[in-house]
């Protein structure tokens, strides 16, 4: 991280910048970080252990994050629209929650495994006064790989610190949301057991559609290959991954040189559905909500209204029928300047489904290899109707 963005425009912030920079213990600005959701940590260096935040001015800045590029976030225009940065190392933070009581407040969390429509539900719940929604923040992301590489009691603090810090909202009466990358399914049982109040859903495509939406474009697919051997390397020993639909070998031959692409889509979807089974084994009390994606494209707004429902946010009626009177349904939700049109992305993905009709029997019937009493499970409980 660049140290001379975390400078500031006036000569108090770029006190309070270096007193923080330096300081085994937070203060000034900083006293209200656990009550307010103004100061936004947005990157984490895990060399030096230190977060970096991002003072915003209303819950509209969070929309505009680019939360994948944390680097963009202290260089492009955005910087006009907040007042500071300031990094702080982990320790100082740990001791600032201490003394603070270690607040915790309820968060919803949206965990999905890409292209399931996650960004059209996150658009349609920023709209929302309660809602205060955070996208795939990178020191979340980052506490997969600290798992395994500090103390686990260490480990577990810096979670409890970490997802206190997005539980913060802007509205008295609302509620934070976050969408985690899905690096984080990893440890969905985790995050969702720092509070027993936490709601959570998963966002999925069955494995056809999911399958022909990857092997549209040849970007798609190397990504989808190169996660699978980042995701198995990192899970270790698939057997903990084991459970009463699937049963996994210690290693499965699975890395980059062994797979064709609609196999590395297969492992890589029935991956990320298990690593989502195995939260829910150890959350049994408040398990994640399976959410298929069809039901979202296929009604937007009763869906939201489900989502609402389960994660207890209130939205009023009017808030509801701005959202079905404005482009966001209209829109491509990736691609905004792109309209949407459901009868033809239907069009599109049954000729994909023609087109690729051998690689989605193969990729099933690689599926069922992993599957106990060898057949795709036609659902997933607990779903959200349920």
């Amino acid at each position: 991280m660049n140290s001379t963005r975390l400078v500031c425009a006036s000569s108090q912030a770029r006190a309070t910048i270096s007193s923080l920079m330096n300081a085994t213990n937070p203060r000034s600005e900083f006293e209200n970080l656990f009550q307010s959701p103004h100061w936004f940590a947005y990157n984490h260096d895990s060399k030096t252990n230190r977060l970096a935040f991002v003072k915003l001015r209303s819950r509209g800045d969070l929309t505009r994050i680019p939360f994948h590029f944390p680097a963009l976030i202290e260089t492009s225009d955005f910087n006009a629209d907040a007042d500071a940065f300031i990094s702080c190392s982990g320790d100082a933070l740990l001791k600032l929650f201490d003394s603070k009581g270690r607040p915790r407040r309820p968060t919803a969390y949206i965990f999905h495994m890409t292209l399931g429509g996650s960004t059209l539900l996150c658009r349609m719940l920023e709209a929302l006064e309660a809602a205060t929604v955070v996208k795939e923040p990178v020191p979340l992301s980052s506490l997969v790989g600290r798992k395994t590489a500090e103390p686990a009691a260490a480990w577990r603090e810096a979670l409890e610190l970490i997802t206190s810090l997005y539980s913060r909202s802007f509205s008295e009466k609302g509620l934070a949301i976050v969408k985690p990358h899905y690096w984080v399914n990893q440890i969905a049982g985790e995050v969702m057991g720092a509070d027993p109040r936490n709601r959570g859903i998963f966002l999925y495509q069955d494995l056809r559609p999911f399958t022909v939406s990857i092997l549209k474009k040849a970007q798609r697919v190397s990504d989808i290959v190169e996660s699978v051997s980042k995701l198995t390397k990192q899970i270790g020993d698939l057997t903990a991954l084991s459970s009463k639909r699937f049963v996994f070998p210690a290693n499965p031959p699975w890395d980059d040189s062994k797979l064709a692409p609609h196999e590395a889509v297969a492992a890589f979807w029935l991956l990320n559905v298990a690593l989502i089974e195995r939260a829910n084994e150890s959350q049994r009390a408040n398990p994640i909500r399976f959410l298929n994606s069809e039901s979202l494209f296929a009604d937007p707004l009763e869906t939201l209204r489900g989502v609402l429902s389960w994660f207890g946010v209130p939205a009023a009626a009017s808030e509801l029928e701005a959202i079905a009177k404005s482009a966001i349904l209209q829109q491509d939700a990736k691609n905004p300047g792109r309209k949407f049109e459901a009868s033809a992305v239907r069009a599109d993905r049954l000729a994909l489904m023609d087109q690729h009709k051998n690689e989605l029997r193969a990729a099933e019937d690689f599926v069922r290899r992993y599957c106990r009493g060898g057949e795709v499970p036609a659902s997933w409980e607990p779903a959200l109707d349920s």
